[in-house]
């Protein structure tokens, strides 16, 4: 469904339901079917998340779940390998 189509404004009120987070950029996994790795710009990028990102994130999911009275708020850890972020940072 596109956000400009005629249901657009249904789809617009309704808040995020779920959110997927890339927590690390690095893994060593090795996937056949990877697509992350075949940009060489990756390799410039952070490899894990910092502090200052965990923070405002959790921020942000904690407003949002207040200020839409969410119940349920599903977080989906996205490739990269998350257990590399270390299991102290869950």
């Amino acid at each position: 469904m596109s956000a400009d189509g005629p249901d657009s404004s249904t789809f617009l009120d309704q808040p995020i339901s779920q959110l997927l987070v890339k927590v690390a950029s690095r893994c060593n996994i090795d996937c056949s079917y990877c697509y992350w790795f075949r940009d060489a710009a990756v390799y410039d990028k952070p490899k894990l998340m910092s502090d200052d990102v965990l923070h405002q994130l959790l921020q942000r999911i904690e407003e949002h779940v207040a200020k839409n009275s969410l119940i349920d708020f599903p977080i989906i850890l996205h490739g990269g390998e998350p257990l590399l972020w270390g299991i102290q940072n869950f």
